[in-house]
């Protein structure tokens, strides 16, 4: 095996090929998964991605109108993604069923990334729903990249925690976002488990400060203090209400995708109801993740509206945005959610509503106790270039396993 001579990894021509399953496409918002497959895609790994089967369910929604009869596979970063088509599709009557379509789908993709490589291919699963798909895979290594309490997540029921404790079990290394996260997972998952949490494509986000703000931006007044993100169960949507309410002058910026109704809970349907009928609350819907940058880089402030009540699986994020809204340079508010404590210095924590009003009045006022350069220089230590230098280090020692008899 001959070392790389560029950063000192093994040779590409010997790394197994990375067969990732994950539940949003991979064109889609950017998240989590795409970071860090791109970035092994552009290291020299062979990497695929798939998403699941399509479900007879789904007939109604945007992935089955777009989606082909059969199934399709394009390029995209360097990732060799596999679309599934609509047929055959989960039925959901017929148990036997159900399971050859996904065993035949799970092995099409395998082959389809992995039939010219003569290693055991890595199956890197972002969701425990896909334990069915790495099942089917006749010989691989697992690797479990748990980016939240998946168990936690209402709605998810019994079966996802049966296969998030069949993978955990199955697993050579499991990532996990943050220590909550790690305490969250099955005991067998400890002794084998790294923190890796979120990171940033920094240099994307410190250049957009230098480049001119969105032509949208230009049609809200300002001040303008802005959310980048999902707008899920994780939102505060009735502290948004409160802090919109008192402060009418402010204009509140909410950019991303927003769940449908049937992920969110009856409380936060309303509470996202009274958001909309603000005023002073934009919706700006999803933003290409080019252009997202600009919104960041160009506001007054930005800010991470988390629910920080009960024992919900938003207790444990990584938001994706610290370090993006970081690298921007300008100011950042959050709530006091345990994963941004380590960064109070670049960060302004606010614990009530009278933290979040005193806040926002300083920054939008000019008063903002930060250092731009300060929040930059924590955002560079924080790419994810770093991140996946400690995800490639765990790949490796694999193939190395595997290349003395240990696979």
């Amino acid at each position: 095996m001959s070392p790389d001579p560029r950063e000192g990894r093994l040779d590409v021509y010997i790394r197994p090929p990375i067969l990732a399953f994950g539940v949003n496409a991979f064109d889609g918002y950017r998240q989590t998964r795409q970071h860090i497959l791109s970035r092994l895609a552009q290291r020299g790994w062979q990497v695929g991605y798939t998403t699941p089967a399509m479900s007879i369910w789904e007939r109604d929604g945007l992935r089955w109108r777009d989606a082909g009869w059969g199934s399709t596979s394009v390029s995209r970063d360097g990732v060799r993604i596999r679309y599934p088509g609509r047929m055959p599709a989960l039925l959901h009557r017929w148990q036997a069923m159900d399971r050859m379509i996904v065993r035949r789908h799970a092995r099409a993709f395998a082959s389809s990334i992995a039939r010219k490589s003569t290693h055991m291919p890595i199956a890197y699963v972002f969701h425990p729903m896909f334990w069915p798909y790495v099942e089917a895979i006749d010989s691989c290594h697992v690797v479990y990249h748990a980016d939240d309490r998946f168990a936690a997540v209402p709605g998810s029921g019994r079966e996802v925690a049966a296969f998030e404790r069949a993978l955990c079990e199955r697993a050579a290394r499991i990532f996990a976002i943050t220590p909550g996260v790690a305490q969250g997972l099955p005991e067998c998952a400890a002794s084998k488990t790294v923190l890796v949490p979120n990171g940033a494509d920094a240099e994307a986000y410190e250049r957009a400060s230098r480049s001119p703000a969105p032509a949208l931006l230009a049609r809200i007044p300002r001040p303008w203090v802005a959310y980048a993100g999902s707008l899920n169960e994780k939102i505060d949507f009735a502290l948004i209400n409160r802090l919109a309410f008192a402060r009418r002058g402010i204009q509140w910026l909410l950019i991303g995708p927003t769940h449908g109704e049937g992920q969110l809970s009856r409380e936060t349907r309303t509470q996202l109801e009274l958001c909309r009928r603000q005023p002073n609350v934009h919706f700006l819907g999803v933003v290409d993740y080019s252009e997202l940058p600009a919104y960041c880089a160009h506001v007054d402030a930005n800010s991470m509206f988390y629910r920080t009540d009960g024992d919900g699986w938003w207790r444990d994020i990584y938001p994706l945005k610290l370090h993006e809204c970081l690298a921007t340079g300008r100011p950042l508010l959050s709530s006091d959610v345990s994963a941004v404590r380590e960064f109070s210095e670049v960060v302004t924590i606010c614990r009530s509503d009278a933290d979040w009003l005193a806040a926002v009045d300083a920054t939008v006022s000019g008063r903002d106790a930060g250092s731009a350069a300060a929040r930059v220089a924590v955002a560079r230590a924080n790419d994810w270039e770093s991140r996946v230098d400690r995800i490639e280090a765990s790949l490796d020692a694999l193939v190395a396993a595997e290349g003395h008899g240990m696979g």
